[in-house]
């Protein structure tokens, strides 16, 4: 009878050890999970920041022509011209013009023909008035 009382007194510390082997396993497993998130979330703010970082300063970091180009409009009508070249932030060269009495700005097509005389002769102007 001893034999069998210390047998199931075995069996019942076997039972114990192993419930808290596994509980104890359970929050090492656990704690592993925090710790993956953790360390995922801070890579992930990490790329974030890079981007972001990436993109301080460019408040020309688009094309300013977005809406269309028109191929002519009237010199005369003309008020202010502005070029941007193609660079990094616009791969287009965009021709920007003022139009008089507030009518507001247009973006001109850079290939048309006309377009090149209308630049050609605004430049012409411009030097003879300096």
């Amino acid at each position: 009878m001893q034999a069998k009382l210390s047998s199931i007194h075995n069996f019942h510390n076997l039972t114990e050890l192993s419930i808290q082997t596994l509980e104890e396993t359970e929050e090492a497993v656990s704690m592993i999970n925090t710790m993956t998130s953790t360390v995922l979330i801070s890579f992930l703010a990490c790329l974030i920041l890079v981007n972001v970082e990436g993109q301080v300063g460019h408040s020309k970091a688009r094309c300013l022509c977005l809406n269309g180009m028109v191929n002519r409009v009237k010199p005369l009508l003309i008020e202010k011209l502005e070029v941007y070249a193609s660079s990094h932030s616009c791969q287009h060269m965009e021709i920007i013009v003022t139009l008089k009495n507030g009518k507001g700005k247009k973006c001109l097509n850079p290939e048309a023909p006309i377009v090149k005389k209308i630049i050609e002769k605004w430049m012409k102007n411009q030097r003879s008035v300096q």
